[in-house]
């Protein structure tokens, strides 16, 4: 299992456009992804993260060649964002998880 988990900035009225453009793109079925996170940071309302849970690393290199990525989603959420990001892919290396995980 892989997370990809990006990191962004985004400012002014850039939240309000990212958080409503992810949401009406969340259930868009992508194959080999097995759930999604946006998180805003309580300590700074201009950074925010993107967490993706994928069954393999080549499906996550096949989502960021797709058409569905940069042509749909790339362009719903890019213009909102300011300043500083940064990808990481991560191969998960021991996981446990508690409860299943709902947003407030």
């Amino acid at each position: 299992m892989y997370m990809r988990i990006i990191w962004g900035r985004t400012t002014g009225d850039g939240w309000r456009h990212i958080e409503s453009n992810y949401r009406a793109l969340a259930d868009t079925p992508i194959e080999g992804l097995k759930g999604r996170w946006l998180l805003r940071d309580d300590n700074d309302a201009d950074s925010f993260f993107g967490i993706t849970l994928w069954e393999d690393r080549s499906f996550i290199e096949k989502w960021e060649q797709s058409d569905d990525f940069t042509k749909v989603f790339l362009p719903a959420i890019r213009p909102y964002m300011a300043g500083s990001r940064s990808v990481a892919v991560c191969r998960i290396v021991s996981s446990k998880l508690f409860t299943d995980l709902k947003a407030n």
